[in-house]
């Protein structure tokens, strides 16, 4: 399915999305259908770095480090949450993805 079991397996950001940082997270808007999702800060970083092409490994490695997360909790965590923004059509599936959105 969608979610990221190898390191350089990655989903991406559907071009029809906008979204607003705040400290305390985010929001999301997909702005076809008007639907908003809230997410945490960590959620917002996460998607943050999957629409600049960072690897799944990379992205877990850094919460596993910046949060004193056991490596394979945060990548259950890491998988969860892709599948999650799967199941609300906010990213591509994995196997649909193979370049950032954004360059630079």
């Amino acid at each position: 399915m969608g979610r990221c079991r190898e390191a350089g397996v990655m989903a991406g950001l559907l071009d029809r999305l906008r979204s607003v940082d705040s400290p305390d997270g985010g929001v999301v808007l997909d702005i076809e259908n008007g639907k908003m999702f809230r997410l945490n800060p960590i959620g917002m970083r996460i998607l943050s770095r999957l629409d600049h092409g960072t690897p799944a490994a990379d992205i877990i490695e850094e919460i596993s480090r910046d949060y004193s997360v056991d490596p394979q909790i945060a990548r259950q965590d890491f998988e969860n949450f892709l599948a999650s923004l799967q199941g609300c059509g906010l990213v591509h599936p994995a196997s649909d993805a193979g370049k950032p959105r954004h360059e630079g």
